[in-house]
C-alpha cells in the first residue's frame, strides 16, 4: 500500500504529470459545467474550469488557451454576480435564459392556443 502512495506522489512531484493531471481537472469541470442544469452551478463549474486551464495554458505555453479563458473568467464571474444580486423576478429572467426555454424553473410561457413542448 506504500508504494501505491509514493507512486502516486512521484507522479504528482512530476512538473509535466502536474499540469496534465490539472488540464484533465480542467476538463472534468467543463464537463460538468455543460451537464449541470442550475444556473449558478455552472457558472461555478465554468469559473474552475477557467482557472485550472489557465493555469495547465500557463505551464505548458500555451497563449491562445490562456487568453481564451482570460476572457472567459470575468465574463463568467459577472454573470454569477448577476445571478447572486438579481432580484427574485429578474433571477428567474437570468436563469430563464441561462438553461434555455424548457427549464424547470421558467413560467410557461404559451403564445395564443400553442402548447410549449420540451
Amino acid at each position: 500500500m506504500a508504494d501505491g502512495f509514493q507512486n502516486i506522489a512521484v507522479w504528482l512531484t512530476n512538473t509535466s504529470m502536474l499540469a496534465e493531471t490539472v488540464g484533465l481537472l480542467a476538463g472534468v469541470f467543463v464537463i460538468l459545467a455543460f451537464y449541470s442544469k442550475r444556473a449558478k452551478r455552472l457558472r461555478a463549474y465554468a469559473i474552475l474550469s477557467n482557472i485550472l486551464f489557465i493555469l495547465y495554458a500557463l505551464s505548458e505555453w500555451l497563449v491562445p488557451v490562456v487568453l481564451l479563458h482570460a476572457v472567459l473568467l470575468p465574463l463568467n464571474i459577472m454573470r454569477l454576480y448577476q445571478i447572486d444580486t438579481a432580484t427574485p423576478e429578474k433571477r428567474v429572467g437570468l436563469i430563464a435564459a441561462a438553461e434555455g426555454p424548457c427549464s424547470p424553473e421558467t413560467p410557461p410561457r404559451q403564445a395564443s392556443g400553442s402548447r410549449r413542448s420540451c
